[in-house]
């Protein structure tokens, strides 16, 4: 036994090492109000406290314990509760927190002081301090939960959507349909909301709701999910229609569905639910189905809640204001006099409670009335047509009775009932007498209300019971791009065709249009040797995906896809389709498939490749090898599995000594077959992928030594079990990986294990691809040891400028003051804003500082523009885009001015500058854009219409031909404001159908200008090597772009460039080495970005540049860049390292997490570091280590606020370990270069770990038994 326990006290240690860590008591995140703590007393009673402004579980039970005068004791780590009171735990006791329906449980829940329970609380919750006993249930500890439930007050808002109701007489005589259509609250209380909603109807109509309990028999809680409420359930109303009930949530100011059953949602929290009895129809436009909840919801927010009671109070009350009787009555019903006694007074005779036939709709009060009488007076007494009293009157005998109120007979279905008079004539009455009325029966009209397909009221056709109502003509919808509508008739939703019935009106009847949609579906032919050999539907805005390609041939080949006969231009998995669309393709010869969504589609990032004995005896072969898959058009990560029969049928017909090639994107490797047979040993499938590789202190401290670019993992599998060491098997692979180089610039491949040991490989480079042999398919790095040689171009188009400006955003202005520039010879484009402020006037010289440039072309938002002091003498042509401006002075001799004939306010220049029509054609699909020339190049100038728009390589005017080079400021621009459209003068076309979603340049584009796509619709952009510059604000907004490749032409990216570009197809974006300068908050808020490849050309990364893009997870800063501006990387969240290189100087905030939320978890300062803004890594509390090569610099505590500096573990080389004394600082040490031995090392102790425990278990059984 002394052996184990060393042991035991070991494991015990851990534990308490967890428990510390786990205990700490960081805040919620959010203050918290109205959070109400019951702490048990010593009579076992519990005191309530409501405490407010409190973040953590542990301010809000300490605020209680001061405000109820109780002492606390807690344990020394903080973490539980000792005594409260110095009340101490009895046997199996403990002092513990419960919390009144944490997020996604029903009941109690125990909490402890930590972040997890923190993160729980929310303004209203409710905690318990109590003594509780733990028992053992089936293997787990169960605390016993307290012995009451908390009870608050909550609201439900009940709808029928538009009204509709089966034809159910029991709710109809409940309500309305002008209930039923706009909905009405109830308010009640309860434990939970599920005990609210059954309390409140229960309250109102009682046993009119059925509720679930327990769960559905698939372990999900169903307990207060509706089974029935008002006679109602789940109804099929035919043809896959649907009503039933549903209940939602009002949660973060929304309506939510209610995914967790009422009795998890704690009244106090979530004060406001719905329950609709809503109409679900087969989704027109897709699979699946689409709900109707009857239009608008409720804004617990905003609106004024008044609570509907179906259970009225009726006070009958005497005139000193003694209740005489009280009645109830549901609403909408009669007061029911017959079981109200009449009350009397001396001398008085009584009248009654004045008009007791209108029906009830709220707590009502009757006041008896009383008239002074003598003997002789005559009374006539009112009574319904059923008998019950109404009023009496007392006249003197052969008087007339004046009692001039009419009584109401409540209407039927069918009829309403008018009054006529009087059972008896009350002229002269001589006796006592009681009347009743007589009614007339006149036949009910109910409106009949059609709407449009948007809810938009038509018109209301007025319909006698039992007839037919008169329609409307038939409503019209606008086509669109995707779908073209033909009205199908009056239905009882918009969403889809349930007809209602107009040929027998009975009731209020709502009826809605219903158009059925021709879905735009578009063909995807698959083409081979100018063969067809396949054809696909595929909807308007989907991507081919990955399941066309392996059906094709499906059984027999995998086809490679392109956009030419040539086979030169690939497609891949991710073209979204916006139209017919023909594929070219090759095949690859195997059985592919994957694994398949209940749509058909491929899901995950396997594919499966396998061979028959016929499949391998015809295998595709490239350059003598065999290719077992060729996966190079799938996205990045997809990996190819195969079985160990195919292997062994591909030796059977090809040879063991045939190369097997493996081709999955970004690389490849090969082997002989019977290689990949020693491979798989005993294993029975082989997966290999090429993944991005993983990051160390180690792994970074290598990296930063070479001149790399990518850094790959070389995932090879057998069985799921990683395999690295090749040399052990006796087998080595030829490797290809993707190396993006200029031309005629060097490769070069390390090896990196991950200890850091580093080795040069001399690879093979054709190009794209970088090929080594390997023995250890492993962690490699590729890039160059040269230096790129970077021409002369134009880089910033409008060089350096001063502007003051008003406002923001696009409605501000900009007053341009100087612009200084070389424009080596070409054309000058003012752009159309700065800063994101459009510029709206051009002051005196503000164009001196520009030279070698020919022309200017002045935007159409320029309203100001001054000649004054004019003294550029390289400028000869002005070309004005928009009406004239104001202008101060004139044009100096020398300078020819051009503006458009069509243009307003002009009296001087040349009306040449003519903007014309170009309408071109992409299969069905039209489209029209405008331009203009300038030069000797055609520029873009205004969008009006079309989804596919193919740029022309020139356009001809006059009979020249000029190529078209520049897609003009804001040329595609969207805005909804009017009047941005006007400042602007754009010219899109409004609707669906005219919006753009694809577009192609030509071959000649160099220049994409000021917001040239500002808030597009554009979902892809093909791109072709000539793009040069890409301007400020180019793709703001644009939030349906997909990933697009420039070239290496490009050398400028602005302003905002990519800002808001937040669709989900953006996520990858590659700089080109090109690029010299990257404008501020070019990729702002694009929140699914999640690689940058930051090109070798940058120096800097200026502010905001990749602000709040919070998936944002692969970045490698170059060696070239010397600074990081202010909030560069803000709220970067899903940045797990940075390796700052270089790096110099780093702003304020570059890498602050706002949210406090970041998954950082080291950082490396290269030797050049001297200098971090405030905050620069503030809130990156995951932070453990830090590597440094620099100096220490008196900045560098500032830079992590709300980070435990003292607590990094602070890795520094051994020429600054010194400087770094104060923290807690290692030396690096540089290993040897070796094969990495980590799996071998990890396998042999975890067998060590597992021997140890089965020996120590086996002593200890047999200690016990005395053996």
């Amino acid at each position: 036994m002394k052996h184990i326990l060393p042991i035991l006290a070991l494991v015990l240690a851990v534990s308490s090492v967890i428990i510390v860590t786990a205990g700490s008591d960081d805040s919620s995140a959010a203050i918290c109000d109205d959070v109400k703590v019951y702490i048990l007393n010593e009579d076992d009673s519990y005191t309530m406290s409501t405490v407010n402004d409190v973040q953590t579980v542990r301010d809000a039970i300490n605020k209680a314990m001061a405000d109820q005068g109780k002492k606390l004791e807690l344990n020394l780590t903080m973490t539980n509760i000792l005594s409260v009171d110095d009340r101490k735990p009895g046997d199996s006791q403990y002092w513990r927190v419960f919390q009144w329906l944490p997020a996604g449980t029903s009941g109690w829940g125990v909490q402890a002081f930590n972040q997890a329970s923190n993160d729980r609380m929310m303004s209203g919750t409710t905690y318990c301090v109590t003594l509780s006993t733990i028992t053992n249930v089936n293997g787990t500890n169960v605390y016993s939960e307290p012995n009451f439930k908390p009870v608050s007050t909550g609201y439900v808002f009940i709808r029928f959507a538009n009204g509709f109701s089966p034809d159910n007489e029991h709710v109809k005589a409940v309500f309305t349909p002008e209930i039923r259509s706009q909905g009405f609250w109830l308010k009640a209380e309860g434990s939970t909301m599920g005990e609210v909603l059954k309390n409140a109807i229960n309250a109102n109509w009682p046993g009119e709701i059925e509720t679930f309990t327990g769960n559905d028999g698939m372990g999900n809680d169903v307990a207060d999910w509706i089974n029935r409420m008002f006679g109602l359930g789940n109804d099929n109303l035919g043809d896959n229609v649907w009503a039933y009930w549903n209940q939602f949530c009002w949660v973060d100011h929304q309506w939510s569905y209610n995914s967790w059953t009422l009795g998890y949602y704690d009244p106090a929290v979530y004060p406001y639910i719905e329950c609709i009895y809503l109409l679900s129809t087969p989704d027109p436009y897709g699979d699946g189905y689409v709900v109707d909840k009857g239009g608008p919801e409720p804004n617990p927010d905003t609106d004024t809640i008044v609570p509907m009671k179906n259970v009225l109070t009726v006070d009958f009350k005497l005139p000193d204001g003694t209740v005489w009787k009280t009645q109830e009555v549901k609403y909408g019903q009669q007061a029911n006099l017959s079981e109200i006694p009449e009350p009397t007074a001396d001398g008085k005779g009584f009248v009654g409670w004045g008009d007791t036939t209108s029906v009830i709709t709220t707590d009502t009060v009757f006041t008896a009335v009383f008239v002074d009488i003598t003997p002789e007076m005559k009374c006539v007494t009112y009574q319904t047509e059923a008998g019950q009293f109404i009023r009496k009157e007392y006249v003197s005998p052969g008087s007339p009775a004046t009692y001039d109120g009419k009584p109401v007979k409540l209407s039927t279905q069918q009829y309403d009932y008018e009054f006529s008079s009087w059972s008896s004539d009350l002229s002269s009455v001589t006796e006592d007498v009681t009347v009743k009325p007589v009614f007339t029966p006149k036949i009910r009209s109910y409106d009949v209300n059609f709407y449009n397909y948007d809810r938009s009221f038509i018109s209301a056709s007025p319909t006698e019971y039992g007839s037919s109502a008169v329609t409307p003509a038939p409503p019209t919808r606008d086509s669109t791009v995707r779908y073209q509508y033909t009205f199908k008739g009056w239905s009882i939703t918009p969403n889809n065709y349930v007809p209602v019935d107009l040929s027998n009106i009975t009731d209020i009847t709502y009826a809605y249009a219903y158009f059925e949609p021709e879905a735009r579906e578009y063909t995807l032919t698959f083409m081979e040797n100018g063969s067809t050999v396949g054809t696909y539907p595929a909807k308007y805005g989907s991507s081919i995906g990955g399941t066309y390609p392996m059906d094709v041939f499906k059984g027999n080949a995998l086809v490679k896809m392109y956009r030419d006969p040539a086979l030169s231009k690939e497609y891949d998995t991710n073209y979204i389709v916006v139209g017919d669309t023909t594929v070219y393709v090759s095949r690859i010869v195997g059985s592919y498939d994957a694994p398949r969504d209940g749509d058909g589609n491929m899901s995950g990032d396997t594919v499966t490749v396998s061979f028959t004995p016929a499949l391998a005896a015809s295998v595709t072969k490239t350059d003598s090898k065999i290719v077992v898959c060729d996966l190079s058009q799938y996205p990045n990560g997809t990996e190819v599995l195969i079985g160990k029969e195919s292997v062994q049928n591909l030796i059977s017909a090809n040879g063991g000594d045939a190369t097997a090639l493996f081709i999955v994107p970004r690389g490849s490797f090969s082997m002989p077959l019977s290689s990949v047979l020693t491979v798989m040993g005993d294993g029975d499938e082989l997966t290999f992928s090429v993944q991005n590789g993983p990051f160390n202190v180690k792994i970074s401290s290598a990296l930063k030594k070479i001149n790399y670019s990518a850094f790959y993992r070389l995932d090879l599998r057998v069985d799921g079990m990683s395999v690295m060491d090749l040399k052990s098997l006796g087998v080595k692979a030829d490797v290809t990986v993707l190396l993006e180089l200029d031309s005629g610039v060097h490769a070069d491949v390390w090896n990196i294990t991950s200890s850091g040991a580093t080795t040069h490989i001399e690879p093979s480079y054709d190009g794209r691809f970088a090929g080594f042999t390997t023995d250890l398919m492993q962690f490699y790095a590729v890039g160059t040891t040269e230096d790129k040689i970077v021409r002369q171009v134009v880089v910033c188009p409008y060089g350096i400028v001063e502007y003051t400006s008003s406002g923001s955003g696009l409605k501000g202005s900009v007053s341009l003051e100087s612009m200084t520039l070389d424009n080596m010879g070409g054309i000058l484009f003012v752009p159309s804003s700065f800063g994101g402020i459009t510029l709206e006037r051009m002051e005196a010289g503000a164009l001196n500082g520009v030279v070698n440039a020919p022309s200017a072309v002045i935007p159409v938002t320029v309203e100001f523009f001054s000649w004054l002091n004019w003294t550029n003498t390289g400028i000869k042509d002005v070309y004005f885009l928009g009406n004239s401006p104001v202008f101060e002075g004139s044009a100096p001799a020398g300078v020819n001015v051009h503006h458009r004939p069509d243009a307003t306010g002009w009296s001087t220049g040349s009306e040449d500058l003519v903007v014309y029509k170009y309408e071109g054609a992409y299969r069905k699909d039209t489209f029209t854009f405008t331009y203009y020339i300038v030069g000797d190049s055609a520029v873009v100038h205004r969008f009006v219409t079309g989804p596919y728009v193919q740029i022309p390589d020139s356009v001809s005017v006059a009979g020249t031909s000029y190529p078209i080079a520049y897609i003009g400021d804001a040329a595609f621009m969207k805005v909804l404001d009017s009047s941005l459209i006007e400042r602007y003068q754009l010219e899109f076309q409004v609707g669906l159908a005219h919006e753009l979603q694809t577009l192609e340049l030509n071959s000649h584009v160099k220049g994409i200008l000021t917001s040239a796509f500002y808030g597009s619709t554009i979902a892809n952009l093909y791109v072709t090597d000539s793009v040069t510059h890409i301007s400020d604000l180019a793709f703001m907004n644009c939030s349906n772009l997909s990933n697009v490749t420039f070239s290496d032409e490009l050398v400028f990216i602005g302003y905002g460039a990519f800002a808001a570009c937040d669709g989900k197809a953006f996520t990858r974006f590659t700089v080109p080495d090109s690029v010299r300068e990257i404008g501020a908050s070019a990729f702002y808020g694009c929140s699914n970005l999640s690689t940058i490849i930051l090109g070798k050309g940058l120096i800097s990364i200026p502010a905001d540049c990749f602000g709040y893009c919070a998936r944002l997870t692969d970045l490698d800063i170059p060696a070239g860049v010397v600074s990081i501006g202010e909030k560069a990387f803000y709220n970067c969240t899903g940045l797990q390292y940075v390796d700052l290189n270089q790096v110099e100087s780093v702003g304020k905030g570059a890498f602050y997490m706002s949210s406090g939320t970041s998954s950082m978890e080291f950082v490396v300062f290269g030797e050049n570091m001297k200098d971090l803004g405030d905050a620069a890594f503030g809130n990156c509390k995951n932070i453990t280590e830090i590597e440094v090569h620099c100096e220490y610099f008196s900045s560098f505590e500032n830079a992590f606020i709300n980070v435990d500096v003292d607590s990094l573990s602070i890795y520094a080389s051994d020429n600054v370990l010194s400087s770094w004394s104060g923290y807690n600082v290692q030396p690096i040490t540089e290993p040897e270069p070796q094969k990495d031995q980590t799996l071998l090392m990890a396998v042999e102790l975890g067998l060590i770990i597992m021997f140890v425990g089965i020996f120590a278990v086996s002593l200890y059984r047999k200690m016990r038994s005395g053996i």
